[in-house]
């Protein structure tokens, strides 16, 4: 295969959806504060009933599109149209494929990093670094305890993060460690869908997520 490619070519790497296979995943939950969520959050989307954060930490050993490697990412809680969901802050890799796919077929806010994921007995260990700078960290006990005794499903956690110029996940403040989820199996990625459209110029200022700026 050269650089021009044919259209049976093409087709041949189509796929429709981006498998992955026996995927471990730690997600570490926290409450923010409200004012925090509220800026930012682009429009149309607004912030959820509560100003929750989530992080992950996750290890894929086998996809469908030929890349093995480890990722992390940074979500809060907004809605839209009454409909709840999660805002993708960051999204830091480290494969370049896997970057180039979520940046450009799926619309990630991705960028390269170092990251570390590992499971020892009952400890779960992720961080992630960028330009020299390490600026989260989560460890996680799987011994049936959580932070909150109000969410029984969750495991007992706990995330830090550090001020970085160029990833400043140390924005979404945390108040309260709210717990975290392991899981570990196969999961499978479907297209999404445009919902609405906004002004470029009003978005302008949430437009450079993907792209290292003090």
């Amino acid at each position: 295969m050269g650089f021009v490619k044919t259209f049976e070519q093409i087709m041949a790497g189509a796929r429709a959806t981006a498998d992955f296979y026996d995927a471990e995943m730690l997600t570490v939950f926290w409450e923010t504060k409200p004012e925090i969520v509220a800026r930012l959050v682009p429009a149309p989307l607004e912030p959820a009933a509560l100003p929750i954060a989530m992080a992950f930490v996750a290890w894929y050993p086998a996809t469908n599109f030929e890349a093995v490697y480890r990722e992390t990412a940074l979500f809060i809680r907004v809605k839209y149209q009454g409909e709840e969901g999660s805002y993708c802050l960051a999204m830091p890799v480290t494969s370049d494929m896997a970057m180039a796919g979520g940046r450009e077929v799926f619309g990630f806010p991705k960028k390269m990093a170092d990251i570390h994921y590992s499971i020892d007995g009952d400890a779960v260990h992720g961080w992630t670094e960028r330009r020299g700078v390490r600026f989260m960290e989560i460890r996680a006990s799987l011994t049936g305890k959580c932070n909150d005794e109000g969410l029984r499903a969750a495991i007992e956690a706990e995330i830090t993060l550090w001020d970085s110029p160029y990833d400043p996940w140390s924005e979404v403040e945390v108040v309260r460690t709210l717990g975290a989820m392991y899981t570990k199996g196969d999961n499978f990625m479907l297209g999404g869908r445009v919902v609405a459209e906004v002004d470029p110029i009003r978005f302008a200022p949430y437009a450079f997520l993907k792209w290292d700026m003090k």
